[in-house]
């Protein structure tokens, strides 16, 4: 009798402590969330005090960010000048024209902000942020050249050949000629300073399509690679 006794009193001891566990269980899971977001928290301050002001800058004034602000306000003062003229033919006006052409392409721009979750038709932009800045080193190195070749090419020919009449015509021609649009014009249009005009068009070509033009494409493919790496990207685009 007195065990049976005890063992009833230490089952109702223990459904008792179950009991009290199970109505404590709430408020230690609310002090545990609280504890938990209280560290992330502490913990996120903590990354944000290591970050350089430069980063800080980055992250707050994101690039997509901006082109969506500047397209919706460009896009804001067209609707305001329309209603404000009491609507009319919009394309008569350049400035109008002007507004809503760059308001609409920075609208669909700043689609590609989303395809950033998605590493492989993220991959332009993944290059361009590694390989912009590198072709825009090489080309403050070569900058002087051109501007030389296209001052030297004015000079010789401007006053008989149109192609190089002026600065903006003669740049023109050797851009079209360095990217193979016109090569065979060009020469033609300098057959009258035969050997100086061919000279002069050969010597650009070698230098300018066969070495800078090869050389930017090399710098663009490595950005291109390193991107892949990057992102964990293979050749074929599959993660790994």
């Amino acid at each position: 009798g007195k065990r049976s006794r005890y063992r009833q009193e230490g089952d109702q001891g223990e459904v008792g402590e179950g009991e009290e566990s199970s109505c404590a269980s709430p408020t230690t899971a609310t002090a545990t969330a609280t504890a938990t977001a209280a560290s992330t928290t502490e913990s996120g301050l903590d990354i944000w005090s290591t970050l350089s002001w430069r980063d800080k800058y980055l992250y707050i004034f994101n690039l997509w960010h901006l082109v969506s602000f500047l397209s919706s306000l460009l896009y804001f003062l067209y609707t305001l000048r329309y209603v404000g003229e009491k609507g009319g033919d919009v394309f008569e006006d350049g400035s109008y024209r002007m507004i809503l052409g760059l308001s609409t392409a920075g609208m669909w721009f700043s689609l590609v902000q989303y395809l950033e979750y998605f590493p492989r038709f993220y991959l332009l932009i993944w290059t361009l942020k590694t390989g912009l800045p590198r072709v825009l080193q090489f080309f403050i190195g070569i900058f002087p050249f051109f501007i030389g070749y296209s001052l030297l090419g004015m000079t010789l020919f401007g006053d008989e050949e149109e192609l190089f009449g002026d600065i903006q015509s003669t740049v023109c021609t050797l851009f079209s000629v360095v990217n193979g649009d016109s090569v065979l014009d060009v020469f033609n249009a300098l057959k009258y300073a035969f050997p100086v005009g061919d000279i002069y068009l050969y010597v650009y070509i070698m230098i300018f399509m066969y070495v800078v033009l090869m050389s930017v494409i090399a710098i663009v493919e490595e950005a291109f690679f390193d991107s892949l790496r990057g992102q964990g990207l293979n050749i074929a685009g599959d993660e790994g």
